[in-house]
């Protein structure tokens, strides 16, 4: 059976600090998904 992926909500971050947030985690052996959902106002 795989692994449940881990879902990560960062708020405030740039993209290249999330980008590395993900690989720290995928090189640990964690599966990991992102969305990016951009607020307008």
């Amino acid at each position: 059976m795989p692994e449940e992926a881990i879902e990560l909500l960062v708020l405030g971050n740039t993209t290249p600090e999330v980008e590395a947030y993900l690989d720290a985690l995928r090189n640990n052996g964690n599966p990991a998904h992102a969305t990016r959902h951009t607020h307008r106002a």
